[in-house]
Order: structure tokens, then sequence, then C-alpha cells
């Protein structure tokens, strides 16, 4: 609820921006501005307590699922036969450094992307409501980059997933490197194997640093396209609704509104 509160509040701004926009060609500005101030106060509340419900109940609930699964994990990894542990990628360093980890990513999905993806459908839902109402013909028009961006959303994810998934490996490593270091310190300074076991550690980090940099790189094309398209999206909207402006179709309230 939350969630879905939150992203009324974006159409919601565009419908007072856009009248807001016109009050001050009216005379009587001082008489109707304060009403207008006060909308946006009110819009400003209930985003505030709308996020904090999201984000409080969300981590609150992604805590809850992850010490659970945390304890479930470990459950089953100390009921495993000893057969378990000698299979590779099996070793007790890098099931610690999975234990760790692997759970987080589940509560980074949980409390952030699930209220991401409500607060943008229900966002995405309103604008469009509106938009069509208000011009169904700029809708259209508008909404024709729409498919650009969703190209350009799936190949960014579909990349940085299988990026995810080679950093990960080269993490769960250089964890067993880590773990076996520590837990036989004694045997690592004994026969002066401290340089070795620091280049092994090293080595296994060059590979997920190696895809971090790569992950960054499609990170920033991905979104710099995308900020691309929604910038031409508001050129072609603007720019057809001049059109129409100028055809009588349309008023400049109604402009904003759709374009917003």
């Amino acid at each position: 609820l939350g969630a879905a509160a939150a992203g009324s509040s974006y159409p919601i701004y565009s419908v007072l921006f856009s009248n807001i926009v016109t009050v001050f060609y009216q005379p009587n500005l001082k008489q109707v501005i304060w009403k207008w101030c006060l909308k946006f106060i009110g819009l400003g509340l209930l985003n505030f307590f709308a996020l904090l419900a999201k984000v409080y109940c969300l981590n609150f609930a992604g805590e809850k699922l992850v010490s659970r699964l945390r304890q479930q994990l470990f459950q089953a990894l100390v009921r495993q036969d000893i057969a378990f542990f000698d299979m590779p990628g099996n070793e007790s360093g890098a099931l610690c450094a999975r234990l760790a980890t692997d759970t987080t990513l589940i509560q980074n999905v949980w409390g952030g992307a699930i209220g991401a993806y409500v607060q943008a459908t229900v966002c995405l839902i309103g604008g469009l409501v509106i938009a069509w109402r208000t011009s169904w013909k700029l809708t259209l028009v508008t909404g024709s980059c729409v498919p650009a961006l969703i190209v350009a959303g799936i190949i960014s994810n579909r990349y940085m997933y299988g990026v995810a998934k080679k950093r990960g490996t080269g993490t769960d490593a250089s964890g067993q490197v880590a773990a076996e270091s520590i837990s036989a310190c004694r045997t690592v300074f004994a026969f002066n194997l401290q340089a070795i076991q620091i280049e092994r550690y090293t080595h296994f980090l060059d590979g997920p640093a190696k895809h971090s940099g790569k992950k960054a790189v499609v990170f920033g094309l991905s979104f710099g396209f995308s900020q691309f398209i929604i910038f031409g999206a508001f050129a072609l909207s603007f720019w057809y609704g001049g059109r129409l402006l100028h055809e009588g179709e349309i008023g400049f309230a109604n402009v904003l509104k759709c374009s917003f």
C-alpha cells in the first residue's frame, strides 16, 4: 500500500503542476495561490508517509525472511554427508560466503525491487489514465518511445545478470581462500605462506574486478540511453503538443499534464 501510494503521487503531481502554471496568469493570484500551495504540501505529506511505510515494512519483512533462510540453510548444511563437502564448489569457505551473501541478495530483491516494481506500475497506470483522458493523440505519440525503454532495460538486465553470476563465482573462490587462511593461520605462519596466500587471494579478486568494470560500463550505457529516450520523449511530446495547441485541439495546461 505504501509503494502504491508513493507511485500515485507522481501522476497527482503532474495534474497539480500543469494547473498551477496557468494560475500565475490569473488576476486574483494572491487569493488562489495559497490553495495550490496547500495541495503541494498535502502531496508531500502523502509521499512522506507512503515512502516511510514502504521502506519500513519491506525492510522489516526482508530481515525476517533473510533470518529464516539463513537458519534453514545452515541447518541443511550441517546435515549433509561428508562427501557433500568434498564436491567441487562446496568447500567450507565458499559455503560460508554463500551463507553470508546469497541470502542478502534475496533481501535486496524483497526490500528494493518489489517496492520499486509496485511503485512504478501504479505510477505508469495512473499516468496513462490521466494522459489518455487528457489527449489520446498526444498519449499515443509519446507512448511510442516506451518500447525503446523496455528493450534497453531488458538488454541491460540480461547482460548484468550474466556479469553478476561470473562475479559471484570469483567472490566465492576468494572467500574460500580467506576462510582457509584464517582458520589455518598457525599453519600459514609456521610454513611462511603469507605471501602465497595473499597472491592467491589477489588472483581470485582480479576476475570480479574486471566483471565489475564491465558491469559499470553496461549500466552507464543503458542508463544514459534510457535518459536519452526520456528526454527525447519530452521533445516529441512538446513538439506534437505544440501542433495540437496551434490547431486548437488541446490547451496549454493539458499539454503539460499529458507530457509529465
